[in-house]
């Protein structure tokens, strides 16, 4: 499906507008099978964004910065895709994702979508009768971390519960209730903090609601909004980790080529074995 998405990059159609002149696109395609991987660089530009301003860290002076009228604030963000995949049905190919502030795995996937989607094929079903079909391409997050071992050296500033939202005596026509939610702030730490979600677990599906969200801030800074599910056990919930890696140069916020710094990480990355 590469080339599909290299042909509407090329076109300019890979791309997707969020509002107004605030668009995702792919930008660029760089395929390596020596390497047994594809490198996909997106960006995020946004015309109507507010220029922005820097202050001096001594004088604390600002300085406005020089973003011409035609210009957009831009950052970028790499997808690396293992070429071989692992030979399940629907097929799976394990991949990378730089984590960039704005252009997360939705918009990413939105452009995905929006390019293979509409491509359609024929093949023949097992009864012999000949069927049209399409790709649909999603990015699913690999669970690697538990919130138990999280908790060891992570904090969890709230808890968030969730329940669908019901409204009776008004206008439901013109308005539509939407998810309820009610927000904790945690006091409890170490390890009585799972002992506590074990019981607030219990009592919030005694109580109606559907879902127990836990914040959880990891000591690199990045947080998670981690789902217990009903009757799991709370320290063993599995939910999907970043993996920190560190470079010689400091990274651009956005990007016209690809990285290839960034690149030799993410080749480290998927060289080893994933296991939950």
């Amino acid at each position: 499906m590469l080339h599909l998405l290299e042909r509407a990059r090329a076109r300019g159609d890979a791309k997707i507008t969020i509002r107004g002149g605030d668009e995702c696109a792919l930008t660029n395609i760089s395929v390596r099978p020596a390497d047994n991987v594809a490198v996909l660089l997106f960006r995020r530009s946004d015309a109507s964004a507010a220029t922005p301003y820097f202050e001096h860290a001594k004088t604390r002076a600002i300085r406005k910065a020089d973003k011409l009228a035609d210009e957009a604030v831009a950052v970028s963000a790499h997808l690396f895709v293992e070429l071989s995949g692992n030979g399940s049905q629907p097929r799976r190919n394990r991949a990378v994702l730089e984590e960039m502030p704005g252009l997360g795995r939705s918009y990413i996937e939105s452009i995905l979508k929006s390019v293979l989607q509409p491509h359609k094929y024929s093949y023949t079903e097992a009864n012999g009768e000949d069927a049209e079909t399409y790709t649909i391409a999603e990015l699913e997050g690999f669970l690697s971390a538990t919130l138990g071992e999280a908790l060891k050296d992570g904090r969890v500033p709230f808890v968030q519960l969730v329940r669908e939202g019901k409204a009776t005596g008004f206008d439901t026509e013109a308005f539509i209730p939407k998810e309820q939610k009610m927000k904790l702030a945690v006091k409890a730490s170490g390890p009585s903090l799972l002992e506590k979600l074990r019981g607030l677990r219990a009592w919030a599906t005694r109580e109606g609601w559907d879902d127990v969200r836990v914040q959880i801030v990891m000591p690199e800074g990045r947080s998670r909004l981690v789902s217990v599910p009903r009757d799991e056990d709370a320290g063993t919930v599995l939910f999907v980790r970043s993996e920190q890696v560190y470079v010689k140069n400091d990274l651009e916020v956005c990007h016209e080529d690809v990285s290839e710094e960034l690149t030799e990480k993410a080749k480290e990355i998927l060289s080893k074995a994933w296991h939950p």
